[in-house]
């Protein structure tokens, strides 16, 4: 299975994608720690740019060395300028909810940037036992 079926599963168009690829600047499972409390969603609703311009926002959350955890699909509804950053309004779709936080992906992150818009490289990795509720 790779990312791009799951994408089809759900009927979404990869070019409507922007991929986040979360990761803490302070702390690597910054991101993670949100999921598994439930705040992820407004977590990532806070941007330093104009990162979400794209309809879906496919989400990871780092996890450890090129493991990322699946965090969810998104629709970007709106984006607020703010005096030092970017509000977004988002909601979180039914497509793969399921898998949120039990979809590991394998991705080795090289670069600075957190966003993508290609999943070529990304590959699904595992799933695993996981429930944050």
């Amino acid at each position: 299975m790779n990312i791009s079926d799951i994408l089809n599963q759900y009927g979404l168009n990869q070019k409507e994608i922007k991929i986040h690829m979360a990761i803490g600047s302070k702390n690597k499972i910054g991101p993670w720690i949100k999921l598994t409390q439930n705040e992820f969603k407004e977590w990532q609703e806070y941007q330093n740019q104009e990162n979400f311009k794209r309809k879906y926002i496919l989400s990871f959350a780092y996890l450890r060395k090129n493991e990322w955890l699946f965090a969810g699909i998104y629709t970007s509804d709106s984006c607020e300028k703010k005096s030092d950053h970017y509000e977004y309004q988002t909601t979180l779709t039914e497509h793969g909810r399921e898998l949120i936080g039990k979809m590991v992906i394998y991705f080795e992150k090289y670069f600075r940037a957190s966003y993508l818009v290609s999943i070529r490289k990304l590959r699904f990795s595992k799933q695993v036992d996981a429930n944050f509720d």
